[in-house]
């Protein structure tokens, strides 16, 4: 009962401090997550890296709103980013999926 309630808060607390310490970037040449809380990490991608994008959504994704974009980079199985939590899901992976065609094609 109340043990069990009070550890879904904390998972809920947990969960929302780690979900503000992640920022996601959109950039020119490539896009970028930025993890911090201790410690700041960033992993970039550029768009002639990136190979496919993957976007998913779970049942409770769904239900908020949100998913996630998993960036599948070349010549690399380490360097990936994930966007979690994102909306505007399709949106945003038009955005990037836009990016990655216009530095592909070569200006005339």
């Amino acid at each position: 009962g109340m043990i069990a309630l009070g550890v879904g808060i904390i998972i809920l607390g947990v969960t929302e401090i780690v979900r503000q310490a992640e920022t996601y970037y959109i950039y020119d040449n490539g896009v970028s997550r930025d993890f911090s809380l201790i410690t700041t990490h960033r992993t970039f991608a550029s768009y002639e890296n990136i190979e496919d994008l993957t976007v998913s959504q779970n049942i409770i994704e769904r239900i908020l709103g949100i998913g996630t974009i998993k960036v599948n980079t070349a010549g690399s199985h380490l360097v990936e980013v994930n966007f979690r939590g994102v909306k505007n899901l399709h949106e945003v992976e038009g955005v990037i999926r836009e990016h990655m065609t216009s530095r592909r094609v070569s200006p005339s």
